[in-house]
């Protein structure tokens, strides 16, 4: 069981980071039965995260998930670990078309990190899940939630527009409540600080998509000051044009 886990490092799908114990690892009864090529494949990993864990910041350090044979509360048994690492990480998005390009767009343009998450993407490491609109959001994760039929919550990150219509703009009650939400279940969230998607949309793009007959409304558009840009409602704005 231990061999599969470490399997999902060798695979990319996970990083193992270890503080101090790589000694006591590499004397144990799991290593030392292992064949000589094997061992040798193990260790390499075991002395690469060794290596790897300075640069993780101790933020990150300090999210432990415990895998324990005799389980105790909220640790993972092997077989519970197992399932959570091969599983996907999911990105609960409210539109899977539009929200699914643009974040493919970031992996794209910040490369540095975008490269690896790209990666996960192609090699289903990583996943869209739609939701329908933030409304479903809380829905969505429950389902998603009940669909694993597991004792722990799937890993999941949500991305939501703010659908904020001005810098400072206090979180309305549904956004609220999808925050506590994520937080009762250790759940990621990145709400972006723009209004919605269409928002980083550089003029230039937005006047190379549109239809000839937005153009006075784009011209208006292009005055703004860069907060009324940042929350200006584009769809509503262009299709009440």
């Amino acid at each position: 069981m231990l061999d599969r886990i470490l399997a999902l490092l060798e695979e990319g799908q996970h990083q193992l980071y270890i503080d101090d114990e790589l000694a006591q690892i590499k004397e144990s009864n799991w290593v030392k039965n292992l064949s000589a090529s094997h061992s040798s494949i193990i260790t390499e990993i075991l002395e690469k995260s060794v290596v790897s864990t300075a640069s993780i910041p101790k933020k990150v350090r300090n999210q432990k998930g415990v895998i324990s044979i005799d389980i105790d509360n909220n640790e993972y048994s092997l077989t519970n670990a197992l399932k959570y690492l091969d599983e996907p990480l999911y990105i609960v998005v409210e539109n899977l078309t539009s929200d699914g390009a643009f974040i493919r767009r970031l992996f794209e343009i910040y490369r540095q990190v975008g490269g690896e998450l790209k990666t996960a993407l192609e090699r289903n490491f990583l996943e869209f899940y739609p939701a329908g609109g933030k409304n479903e959001i809380i829905k969505t994760i429950k389902q998603l939630i009940a669909r694993k039929s597991q004792p722990y919550t799937p890993r999941v990150i949500v991305f939501l527009d703010s659908d904020k219509r001005f810098p400072g703009q206090e979180d309305d009650y549904q956004l609220i409540n999808i925050r506590e939400f994520c937080v009762q279940f250790g759940i990621g969230l990145h709400v972006l600080y723009k209004r919605e998607i269409e928002n980083y949309l550089p003029d230039v793009v937005l006047r190379n998509c549109l239809l000839k007959e937005h153009d006075e409304i784009l011209n208006e558009f292009c005055t703004m000051s860069p907060d009324q840009k940042d929350f200006y409602d584009l769809e509503k704005g262009f299709n009440n044009k």
